[in-house]
């Protein structure tokens, strides 16, 4: 009966999609912010070496996930490729947190790029608009808890290298954290364009809440694709705002303490 309730089909009239906005996503986004923010006070004494251990525990925990996701996808014949294979742009925190768990070297400050630059943001915006899974499934189901746990992670660990890291979002940053956006959305415009899908959403839009969106991509699909590879480099400001009021914060925090010697 459990797994019945977890891995149930798609547009099934016993299971209606959870939706977004709705008590069951309100509900299941304040449990995520409250772990998210126990996670990170529980995280405040941290190491670079146990970010970095957390780091590889989180890279082979959801990759696991991630296989049982495409198991059922391919087990009930959904196999589109945009619908099994991880190439969402929120999929690279999978492959960001292998090349920063356990790369070296510029492929290390790569992976730790993504983090800091594309998933506070990120994560975040999917929280807030679940465009996929929760428009799919009853907020029970595999695929919505494995997209708010996914999704939360991405938040968490995003905010952890940026407030324990030590990682400054920079220029020397953006250039290595474009690079990783443009890498994988040079994979995704190919694949899209040989298979027809619709990776990173660079194709058209899907389950945007912006209706001007869907405007921008009929004037022309061209720079409908430029402007969302744009607003992923953009992400890189939210976190470059992260970073600023944590070094705010620290200097209030030390001028306090100066002024009570």
């Amino acid at each position: 009966m459990i797994l019945e309730y977890l891995f149930a089909p798609r547009d099934s009239e016993n299971f209606p999609p959870c939706g977004m906005f709705s008590i069951e996503h309100i509900i299941a986004l304040l449990i995520t912010a409250l772990c998210i923010a126990i996670g990170l006070y529980l995280s405040r004494n941290m190491t670079q070496k146990q970010i970095k251990t957390a780091t590889k525990a989180v890279a082979i925990t959801v990759t696991s996930l991630e296989g049982v996701k495409i198991g059922y996808n391919l087990a009930y014949d959904y196999t589109q490729l945009d619908a099994w294979f991880p190439l969402a742009f929120c999929s690279i925190f999978i492959y960001a947190t292998w090349m920063a768990g356990f790369g070296h070297g510029f492929v290390e400050r790569l992976g730790i790029s993504f983090l800091v630059c594309g998933c506070p943001a990120a994560g975040t915006a999917f929280l807030i608009f679940p465009t996929t899974s929760l428009q799919l499934h009853p907020i029970y189901h595999y695929l919505c808890i494995y997209s708010m746990l996914f999704h939360g992670l991405m938040v968490y660990f995003g905010l952890l290298y940026i407030l324990k890291g030590n990682y400054k979002p920079n220029k020397k940053m953006i250039g290595q954290y474009a690079t990783v956006c443009a890498g994988f959305s040079a994979v995704a415009l190919v694949l899209n364009a040989v298979f027809g899908c619709n990776m990173m959403f660079l194709r058209e839009p899907f389950n945007f809440p912006i209706d001007l969106i869907y405007l921008i991509h009929q004037a022309g699909p061209v720079v409908y694709s430029l402007l969302i590879f744009a607003v992923y480099i953009a992400l890189f400001f939210v976190s470059l705002f992260i970073y600023k009021l944590k070094e705010k914060i620290l200097e209030k925090r030390t001028l306090q303490e100066a002024t009570a010697c």
